[in-house]
């Protein structure tokens, strides 16, 4: 997490902003197809948290890292 999502997330300098904190960090990252991110996010989705909850998205993120684990494990 970047320093500015950090101050979002914790409210150091600025009112605290969870729904700025994952746009500027996690959201960009699950975009560019960084697994970790995916889940995180697809987390966020399922449990309302810095986002309204929206389980159809959760689902949605959950299979789409699902298949890139997969796939990584038919290359080893």
């Amino acid at each position: 997490m970047n320093s500015l999502a950090m101050r979002y997330n914790n409210g150091e300098g600025t009112e605290k902003n969870l729904e700025k904190a994952l746009q500027l960090t996690v959201s960009k990252k699950a975009e560019n197809g960084d697994e970790e991110a995916m889940f995180d996010l697809a987390n966020s989705y399922y449990n309302g948290k810095g986002t309204e909850k929206n389980l159809e998205k959760a689902l949605q993120l959950y299979q789409k890292k699902q298949k890139m684990v997969m796939r990584k494990q038919c290359l080893i």
